[in-house]
């Protein structure tokens, strides 16, 4: 675990949550402060000018100027700004934009700028830390999570376009990376087995204190992959090795290599919680 990121918690946490609380005093000024200022900053983009951001000057203005949209009524200003044109929905350029799975359609592009990108960090700062408060030993081991590639595309004016989720482990600051059980690589694996394997593999041999995932079907899936991959995972764990059946790139099982140690009494203590479980 990373001693600097609980000391980070442990000092600035409590007071993140109380400025946090104190605005829940007041929950509809702070709101319409937070959308009154993002009109102000992006009055003159494109959906700015469309909506004449630069006339609301309250909650009740915007939901007479502006109506419920749906990604498709945003999408041209989308695909205006993936090829370049600048100002489109945000004032800022977005530097990364985060694709959803496309489970329901094709994938949406949403932009990231730095200005959402650091409110982001702001609001995870105040979850983790109300976590770490109710949950002290959050941090004593390392945190189990599935990610996908940061870059999986390119836009028309050069913009990387790809998960959020690897995005945020790439950007994320060195001492919170520390936290991850696995490093990044592993997402870069195109093999789906191959690369469940190798995550759990590499989580399941160190003190896992949390598993974070934005989808709980995620936790069902490394539940069932766990028991599929037992036999094999508790025999690598065993002999420190990360088992050829799986295709996994030998530039990537290089990068696994210090996580690769050979831990015959852990093995021993998975097979008995194995046995446990069964029974």
């Amino acid at each position: 675990m990373s001693v600097m990121i609980e000391l980070l918690f442990r000092t600035r946490g409590p007071e993140t949550v109380h400025h946090f609380n104190q605005q829940c005093k007041n929950p509809m000024q702070v709101q319409e402060q937070l959308l009154l200022g993002m009109l102000r900053r992006n009055r003159d983009t494109a959906i700015g000018r469309k909506y004449d951001f630069g006339s609301i000057d309250s909650i009740g203005q915007f939901q007479e100027k502006v109506p419920i949209l749906s990604y498709q009524d945003h999408e041209p200003f989308i695909q205006a700004s993936l090829n370049g044109e600048p100002a489109q929905l945000t004032a800022q350029s977005p530097c990364f934009y985060a694709t959803t799975s496309g489970t329901t359609g094709t994938p949406k592009y949403i932009p990231v700028t730095p200005e959402s990108r650091k409110a982001k960090s702001s609001l995870l700062q105040v979850w983790l830390s109300k976590f770490f408060i109710d949950h002290p030993k959050l941090f004593s081991g390392r945190m189990l999570s599935v990610i996908s590639p940061e870059v999986e595309s390119m836009s028309p004016a050069g913009v990387p376009c790809g998960a959020e989720s690897g995005h945020g482990y790439r950007s994320a600051p060195k001492p919170l990376k520390a936290v991850y059980s696995s490093p990044y690589d592993i997402c870069e694996i195109e093999d789906y087995d191959a690369k469940y394997y190798t995550l759990l593999r590499i989580a399941v041999a160190q003190p896992v204190s949390f598993l974070f995932s934005c989808n709980p079907s995620t936790v069902l899936l490394i539940a069932q992959r766990m028991e599929e991959f037992a036999d094999d995972i508790i025999g690598d764990i065993r002999n420190g090795t990360l088992s050829a059946k799986y295709e996994v790139p030998e530039t990537i099982r290089k990068e696994c290599e210090p996580y690769l140690h050979a831990d015959p009494v852990r093995a021993d203590e998975l097979e008995r919680i194995r046995l446990e479980v069964v029974r």
